[in-house]
């Protein structure tokens, strides 16, 4: 049998010190004001192409998507947004729950559906400012 020494918990204590400051350190200092209520928007894609920019807010409001790749329902309330309804063959998109972070994302694959919480204002890709314009990511030689 194994005897644990007094370094040994020296060592787990130092990790779980490490882990708990990692955690703490991300809560503390995450900026609420980055999610300020009224400074973010919906970005709503279907293949690729902007369907509709939508600001998130309070009152509630429901965007019935019905496109040559399906039909689709969102539903905006409480500064976030939340797909209701897929008729996907699986609606994954579903479980996906309420989004109302910056960065986060409702993706439909199927009916090729994506929704992205951005801060308003912000430039859609392929924009003229976006470096990333030309499609390349990397060259490799």
């Amino acid at each position: 049998m194994l005897k644990i020494r007094k370094a040994d918990w020296l060592l787990i204590a130092i990790v779980l010190l490490a882990v708990a400051g990692y955690f703490g350190g991300k809560a503390l200092f995450e900026r609420a004001d980055a999610y300020a209520a009224g400074k973010l928007e919906a970005r709503i894609t279907v293949n690729g192409e902007l369907y509709k920019q939508v600001p998130l807010t309070q009152e509630e409001q429901v965007i019935d998507m019905r496109t040559k790749y399906g039909h689709n329902v969102l539903k905006v309330y409480d500064n976030g947004i939340r797909m209701t309804v897929s008729d996907a063959p699986l609606p994954i998109a579903l479980k996906m729950g309420f989004i109302s972070k910056p960065g986060e994302r409702i993706i439909c694959v199927p009916n090729r559906v994506l929704v992205e919480i951005v801060s308003a204002g912000s430039e859609q890709p392929g924009s003229e400012t976006d470096p990333l314009k030309d499609g390349l990511d990397a060259v490799v030689n």
